[in-house]
Parts: C-alpha cells; sequence; structure tokens
C-alpha cells in the first residue's frame, strides 16, 4: 500500500529461469499490469497510482525452475521547517494522504511547539513525528518499526492544533521526521499551515 501520490515503481529482476509478474487491486484476472522477462520498471502513474488499496503482486513460474527479485520504489517530497515560519501544505485529495517534513534540532535540552492550522473546514490532518539522529537511514511514521508520537487534539472551532515536545540531552544533528496524515470529513482538495519553534529550554 502507497501512501502518496507520488509516482512509483515496481522492478522485477528475473535472476534465473522466467516469470509472469503481473499487479493487481485484487485477483489475478483483474491485473492492470504484466511483464515476462524482462526487468523494465512497472510505472504506477495515473489510475495504477492509488494510496487507499493494497496491491497484489502475481509471480508465476514459466519454466520448472526460476528465480526473481522485486524492489519497490516511490519518491517522497520531504519539505523542511524553519524555525518559528509557518509552511502551507496542500492535498489533491485523499488519495494524498501524507505530507512529509523535517525539523532540526540543536544540540542539549530543548522544547519544541508544534502549532497546525487547518486552511480547509472539515479538514483535521494527524500529526505524526518521530526523534531522528540518523539523516541517511529513516523511515517516516507511522511505521511499526519506529517509536513516534502523534497528536489530534484539533480545537475545532478554531481548526487549529497546538503540541508541545520536550527533549533532553539532544545529540548534534538530532531532528524530527513529520507525517501530517490526511483526515476529512469528506474527500476534498485541502491544505493546512504548520510551524514549528523551540520556546524554551528544557529544565
Amino acid at each position: 500500500m502507497l501512501d502518496t501520490k507520488e509516482p512509483a515503481t515496481v522492478t522485477p529482476t528475473v535472476l534465473s529461469g522466467n516469470v509472469r509478474v503481473s499487479l493487481s487491486f485484487g485477483s489475478l484476472d483483474e491485473a492492470f499490469a504484466a511483464q515476462e522477462r524482462y526487468s523494465n520498471p512497472i510505472k504506477l502513474i495515473g489510475e495504477r497510482l492509488q494510496t487507499e488499496k493494497n496491491y497484489y503482486i502475481y509471480i508465476e513460474p514459466l519454466t520448472p525452475q526460476a528465480e526473481v527479485s522485486l524492489v519497490v520504489q516511490q519518491s517522497h517530497t520531504v519539505q523542511t521547517l524553519a524555525e518559528g515560519i509557518p509552511h502551507l501544505v496542500s492535498y489533491h485529495d485523499s488519495q494524498d494522504s501524507s505530507k512529509y517534513l523535517i525539523y532540526n534540532l540543536p544540540g542539549g535540552d530543548t522544547s519544541v511547539v508544534f502549532y497546525v492550522r487547518s486552511k480547509t473546514p472539515g479538514f483535521y490532518p494527524r500529526l505524526v513525528y518521530s526523534l531522528q539522529f540518523d539523516s541517511s537511514n529513516f523511515t517516516y511514521p507511522p511505521d511499526e518499526f519506529v517509536p513516534y508520537e502523534q497528536c489530534t487534539d484539533w480545537d475545532e472551532d478554531l481548526y487549529s492544533l497546538k503540541t508541545t515536545a520536550d527533549f533532553k540531552g539532544l545529540p548534534q544533528r538530532a531532528f524530527l521526521i513529520i507525517n501530517l496524515v490526511y483526515h476529512a470529513v469528506s474527500r476534498q482538495k485541502s491544505s493546512a499551515a504548520i510551524t514549528a519553534g523551540q520556546v524554551s529550554s528544557v529544565s
């Protein structure tokens, strides 16, 4: 299952023998893409790119012995939050379900306030964030292998969400990875502004 509308590919590499690789949102009979032998990427764009459906990959051996590897790749646009400056994020629709951001932290003790303001009535995205230390290797939350915090305590009268995160003894180059997950009363084009700022040292 994909979580954004960014283009994606499924690349089968036939290591030995021959196979047919098919992609479907359901049964093999409903496959929207199939290929044999060649290691060409299957592009997931247009109607093939869906974020609210499971993809099923069917591998059929065409020779008595066959071996194949699969790689799924999707590009993610990551936006950087500047200190104290509102950052507008826009969603095309509910299929555009995640917006990824990064916020750099100083070393030592600090307290960060997140403020999210919805620009669309009935639109209340879920704020999910995780503390990370290695910029070359991390996964955006929510993920079962990534410790994370989330906040959904919206003031629906003011279209706003505010929460504070405290950190102590941070090493240099620590950072937060943030996911604003789409959530609305009805499916619609929506937007929200998110601000992060360090308000004080943690005592």
